[in-house]
């Protein structure tokens, strides 16, 4: 394309994006993609270097009057023939020396100093750029390309491990002649593949998350297992070394999360109207506003909206008590699973006000899409050429993004109806379990992997159907069958 634009005469800077949006949560390589598109417009001439300037909103805003203008200057000079990566640009839709910063980005883009002689990347999660958006409606022209972030899959994750180590071997190889054997990783049988997901699916839930950051970390602690067990021969992976290296990360994750005590009371807070389907999905952001609070009244307030679900949803919260024979650990990991539990119901009520606000935001986006259709066609009556262009544009603009929310709203109902029919499956197990009686404190059963606990924590209960449970009950280690 580049070339195509030369040989016609045309300067590529005209028709090739300079301004950039990441969306996306932490450790899905947004900031190498920017690396990776510095170097593209290096190669091409588009700029002098291919240098990433990596920044945050902090280094933006001033603590007072007249010092966020010129710290922003600053940022964009620094940026200048280079690539500037803004990140936590979601700091910039709070407060007014926020708001002054980001204006000054807009307005010093349009000016020849800095128009197509830097390429800014604007990176945060997907409901934080939606909320900087709503403020400031200038970034949409200003910044029309949006690249997507998404995590990787549990399968892609063992890949990536795998990736990892072959590097390390290739280190290895060239330095030494020792053997490394990574059979097991490279070609894992089907029950160690199976546990390898179930981690991933664990660790990918943690609040703490970090996707290939948290990778990255995980293959450190593989490869640090292996070296200790080598004698001078051949390193040998082994499934038991990756699988304690999983453990041992989602001990210490969990163990940020929760801080198990005799009578634990929590509550579930949301930061200002999380846009929970932009954000992934994701019961891991949610899980970042788990707080230990103690306030029951809100929870059972807030449990009334949980259609069937009822004050049980609570319960475990609010009057269970560790049974005597419960294990730390089995007691620390049914804490995680409740707080888990609590999100998903507050994913699915959240999940619902958001598509309330997102059919209004459809339906004023519509209303001001045909206000300007209606000043469009004033101004042609007025033969006003400006007008006409300007009322054009707005039209086109409204109408761009009533067709991005109506997508958005699709992929919204989808999740909504996903999570319905989840519940469903849920509550009859829930409801299969109370008539068993086996519980006779008649705590809630907290679903946990491969079937369920009590919250008391001394039933469990090994599920081997979804939806019609056949369970063998264990209560303080005596088999009962049902």
């Amino acid at each position: 394309m580049v070339q195509s634009l030369r040989r016609l005469g045309l300067d590529p800077r005209t028709q090739l994006p300079f301004n950039f949006i990441f969306r996306g949560p932490l450790g899905t390589r947004k900031t190498s993609t920017a690396r990776k598109i510095g170097q593209v417009y290096y190669d091409i001439g588009l700029l002098a270097s291919s240098e990433v300037v990596e920044t945050s909103a902090t280094d933006l805003v001033g603590q007072y009057v007249g010092q966020t203008g010129p710290k922003t200057q600053q940022v964009l000079e620094r940026g200048l023939s280079k690539v500037l990566f803004i990140d936590e640009v979601y700091r910039l839709a709070k407060g007014h020396f926020a708001k002054e910063a980001i204006d000054k980005i807009i307005n010093s883009i349009t000016k020849p100093r800095f128009t197509q002689r830097l390429i800014i990347a604007l990176a945060s999660y997907n409901a934080d750029i939606n909320r900087l958006i709503s403020i400031n409606p200038g970034l949409t022209s200003r910044f029309p390309e949006s690249l997507q972030f998404d995590p990787l899959s549990s399968a892609d994750y063992v890949k990536l491990v795998c990736e990892l180590l072959l590097k390390e071997k290739g280190k290895i190889l060239v330095k030494s002649q020792a053997q490394f054997d990574l059979v097991c990783l490279k070609s894992p049988n089907i029950n160690f593949m199976k546990e390898m997901l179930q981690r991933f699916d664990r660790l990918s839930k943690t609040a703490s998350w970090a996707n290939t950051r948290d990778i990255g970390t995980l293959t450190k602690t593989i490869f640090g297992k292996l070296l200790q067990s080598f004698h001078g021969k051949k390193l040998v992976l082994s499934e038991d070394m990756v699988l304690q290296a999983f453990d041992s990360m989602i001990l210490e994750r969990s163990s940020r999360e929760v801080y198990p005590q005799k009578t634990p009371s929590t509550t579930i807070q949301t930061s200002d109207k999380i846009d929970l389907a932009l954000r992934t999905q994701s019961l891991s952001n949610l899980a970042t506003t788990l707080k230990s609070q103690g306030s029951v009244n809100k929870d059972v307030a807030s449990s009334k909206k949980l259609d069937t679900m009822g004050p049980e949803t609570d319960r475990f919260t609010t009057t269970t008590t560790r049974d005597v024979g419960v294990t730390d650990d089995e007691w620390c990991q049914l804490e995680n699973d409740k707080l888990l539990a609590n999100a998903k119901e507050k994913e699915y009520s959240c999940l619902n006000d958001e598509e309330e606000q997102q059919k209004k935001k459809i339906l004023k986006l519509k209303e001001e899409g045909e206000k300007a259709a209606r000043e469009l066609e004033d101004a042609r009556g007025k033969a006003d050429e400006d007008a006409k262009r300007r009322h054009e544009q707005d039209r086109l603009q409204h109408e761009l993004e009533r067709r991005r929310q109506e997508r958005f709203m699709e992929k919204l109902h989808r999740q909504q109806e996903a999570l319905a029919e989840a519940r469903r499956k849920e509550q009859a197990n829930q409801t299969k379990l109370k008539t068993m009686g086996v519980c006779v404190m008649e705590y809630r059963w907290i679903k946990q992997n491969g079937g369920y606990r009590c919250a008391g924590g001394s039933h469990w209960g090994r599920m081997r159907s979804l939806e019609v449970p056949d369970l063998v009950i264990l209560k303080h280690e005596k088999i009962i069958y049902f």
